[in-house]
């Protein structure tokens, strides 16, 4: 027999109060997200909610690179979920250990093996395996037509073990139709496409791949690539290092809402200037 409302309502709070806070750990666009530990056995999990209408496009990338759901509690339209602890997201993970003199000869630190950890940044092999995580949950996410929109160090989540997760779907949207618009004003601005800068209104999941190379080179350097404080400082900055774009590098960019013909005419510089390892360079090409 299925439950009343009122005893659907108990059986709700009766499961959260399995649950005791233990402090905050972030917030994202679905709302905050705690700490938290069973009362049953001790573990700890995290703990957020969301609406019913980000359901669909949370679990359709629950798999090895979305934290694991533990429970599921349900009232009406609200949903807690229940996850994976993870000990870090990727923008404390970074801040933690740049600039951090370490001995060559510790065997681990923060979980991971020293020879993975470099000062000042991330070492290339650590940036490479964290990369690669990310492509493949990229790959997975775009081939099921969902694409994340809101890619930064502090929406991927790691374990101690060094797997990186995917977390904050929030903003993530599902695409069909190629004629089909979306808001422009997603992405945090350090990691935002140009295209959205320039007001597209269609787009696809390259937009994720944007991300994807500024917090690579984030990863390998541990230095921001485009730390605009404006949208139109974010733009010029992009332009300063790829050249302004024009219909014959950009076809159609001429036609984007906010293209304006009297924006400066950088020419572009590449990662010349950057201080990176050759190889490192040739990857970030490819990819941002």
């Amino acid at each position: 027999m299925p439950f009343s409302g009122s005893l659907r309502l108990q059986a709700y709070w009766m499961n959260l109060r399995r649950y005791v806070k233990e402090k905050k750990i972030g917030s994202g666009t679905y709302g905050v997200v705690y700490k938290v530990r069973d009362k049953r056995d001790s573990l700890v999990y995290a703990i957020k909610k969301i609406t019913l209408e980000r359901v669909q496009s949370l679990f359709l990338v629950h798999w090895e690179y979305e934290c694991r759901v533990h429970e599921i509690i349900h009232r009406n339209r609200q949903i807690s979920i229940v996850y994976e602890y993870a000990e870090w997201d990727l923008k404390r993970f970074m801040e933690e250990n740049n600039f951090k003199k370490t001995s060559e000869y510790s065997l681990s630190h923060a979980g991971l093996p020293m020879s993975l950890v470099t000062v000042g940044y991330l070492s290339l092999l650590l940036s490479q395996s964290f990369g690669r995580q990310l492509l493949n949950a990229l790959h997975f996410c775009h081939q099921l037509k969902v694409f994340h929109r809101d890619l930064k160090p502090s929406n991927l989540l790691l374990t101690r073990e060094g797997f990186l997760k995917l977390a904050d779907f929030g903003l993530s949207r599902t695409y069909s139709m190629s004629n089909r618009t979306y808001c422009h004003e997603v992405v945090t601005l350090w990691y935002r496409a140009p295209e959205l800068m320039l007001g597209a209104k269609q787009y696809d999941e390259s937009i994720d791949t944007w991300s994807f190379g500024c917090i690579l080179y984030e990863m390998i350097t541990g230095e921001v690539l485009f730390p605009g404080d404006s949208e139109i400082d974010e733009l010029f900055l992009v332009f300063r290092m790829f050249g302004t774009p024009t219909e014959q590098t950009w076809k159609g960019v001429s036609k984007m809402p906010d293209y304006k013909e009297v924006f400066p005419k950088f020419k572009a510089t590449g990662f010349q200037k950057c201080r990176i390892p050759p190889d490192a360079k040739i990857m970030l090409q490819v990819k941002v």
